[in-house]
């Protein structure tokens, strides 16, 4: 609770100055790299939220990899949260940009598991679906899962759509034990 509530502290006043400065876009896509380099970088985030490592060893290590790269608000506001003792959290205050900018710019995130790839004509059906019952544009991520047997389950925000046949045969078996 305590680090939703401080991330969003520190994610509001950058998207407002971003998109007061014009530069929401740049911001969002640095975010995005920054987050992506987290994740597969994991030595990097380790050392962001390591109490032990100096604040100023952290804006260095930032200022090296992203310096030439990101824009320079960007840049300072991640400065800004180290020096602030806020290192642990930048990763959700990133987090938390991303999802101020989606409503921003009314986009819906969803994600959709299935076994298979679902291919391109059947995806652009269910986001006109998805953007009518929603009115929000869709930013659809489509995930394997090998688990998902088939069909696909749909991950809206915090509601869940199973259309998978597994859920089907699970729901079957419940009923032939209840009888």
């Amino acid at each position: 609770m305590f680090d939703h509530r401080a991330s969003i502290r520190y994610a509001k006043p950058l998207i407002d100055l971003s998109i007061s400065e014009g530069v929401i876009e740049n911001v969002y896509n640095d975010i995005k790299l920054f987050l992506g380099v987290c994740k597969q970088n994991f030595d990097l985030s380790l050392l962001l939220k390591n109490p032990i490592i100096p604040l100023d060893k952290k804006v260095s290590v930032l200022e090296t990899i992203f310096s030439k790269i990101i824009h320079p608000l960007t840049l300072k506001s991640f400065i800004k949260i180290i020096y602030s003792n806020r290192d642990q959290i930048l990763e959700n205050i990133c987090k938390k940009y991303i999802e101020l900018y989606n409503n921003h710019k009314l986009i819906q995130e969803v994600i959709i598991l299935s076994a298979v790839t679902i291919d391109k004509s059947s995806i652009e059906k269910l986001e006109k679906k998805l953007s009518k019952i929603t009115s929000r544009n869709i930013n659809l991520n489509q995930q394997i899962d090998p688990n998902v047997i088939g069909g696909f389950i749909l991950k809206i925000d915090d509601k869940m759509y199973d259309a998978s046949y597994l859920k089907k045969l699970k729901n079957i078996k419940k009923i032939l034990l209840n009888d």
